[in-house]
């Protein structure tokens, strides 16, 4: 994996198709597809790598890995990585780092007696 927007490694060899000029060639958004779905699938095989899907969610950083994480999380996943999330953060609540000082959060962080975390879109997704 030479690609800096994976994170994980991933054999993708059966996907690529040689273009005109009969040089390796895979979408982007295929590859988005495939990684993003492949992380669901490897957490409900293998728990233990919830803690990296956190960690790569929870990142600033845009990669291919989470692109489309909202299409395929399922409502298992996402109750994993809320778990991970309460286990960090406690009672606080996400939000994004556009909301995080908008009058809402304001009115949410009083309300609710708590603070608020901001996150990142791929885990607020």
């Amino acid at each position: 994996n030479k690609d800096p927007d994976i994170m994980a490694g991933v054999d993708l060899f059966g996907d690529i198709r040689l273009d005109r000029d009969r040089a390796a060639v895979l979408k982007r958004s295929d590859l988005q597809h495939q990684v993003s779905s492949m992380w669901v699938r490897a957490v409900h095989h293998a728990p233990e790598l919830k803690a990296k899907y956190y960690e790569l969610l929870a990142s600033d950083k845009q990669c291919s890995d989470t692109a489309l994480a909202d299409l395929y999380c399922d409502e298992d996943t996402a109750e994993a990585l809320a778990a991970i999330f309460r286990q960090q953060h406690g009672d606080a609540i996400p939000l994004s780092a556009k909301d995080s000082n908008s009058a809402k959060a304001c009115q949410i962080r009083s309300a609710l007696a708590t603070s608020t975390i901001v996150c990142s879109q791929a885990l607020l997704a």
